[in-house]
């Protein structure tokens, strides 16, 4: 059990670092496509893009969670049949 435990908590962990990279990734890239002029307001200071990062959070998150939660009925499924 402790292992499973563990296992979860570090999947959990990388996919979160994951995300922080692809955020950054994408920021960075967008910093990069639209380059500002002295007292001109960033491209990523925006609430369009602000908007658009929120979206893409919420949609790792829901992908996360629907994933663990068909590897979970799987392995649910499995431990069921064996008893």
């Amino acid at each position: 059990m402790a292992r499973s435990i563990v296992g979860g908590i570090l999947l959990t962990a990388a996919a979160q670092f994951v995300l922080y990279l692809l955020l950054v990734f994408f920021v960075t890239l967008v910093n990069r496509m639209a380059p500002v002029n002295p007292g001109e307001t960033n491209l990523v200071h925006t609430p369009e893009l602000h908007a658009a990062l929120s979206w893409f959070v919420c949609g790792f998150g829901a992908s996360y969670a629907m994933v663990m939660l068909w590897l979970s009925r799987k392995k649910f499924a499995r431990h069921a049949l064996a008893v």
